[in-house]
């Protein structure tokens, strides 16, 4: 009983997490806060730093597949604005 209902709580949150993803993707929100990031000036370090301070923060509340898919879509138009190789 417990295994069920901590197997549907992550799949509510990756359900959840997918619409959430969906709506970024067609609103062009991450686009604009690429910008934003690059046009504040910073050091390439400054905003990867913040990144890891939300993911430290993140990990305190959710499960790691469902923190991942909620933070992607908007970090990783950021890093690439940045300048960063995905590769």
């Amino acid at each position: 009983m417990d295994t069920e209902q901590t197997t549907s709580m992550i799949f509510l949150i990756l359900i959840g997490a997918i619409l959430f993803s969906a709506f970024l993707s067609l609103s062009g929100t991450p686009a604009l806060m690429g910008d934003r990031v690059v046009g504040l000036a910073l050091t390439p370090l400054m905003p990867i730093a913040l990144i890891v301070a939300n993911y430290i923060l993140l990990g305190a509340f959710l499960d790691t597949i469902a923190m991942i898919i909620l933070s992607v879509p908007i970090f990783f138009p950021i890093v690439m604005e940045l300048g960063f190789d995905p590769v």
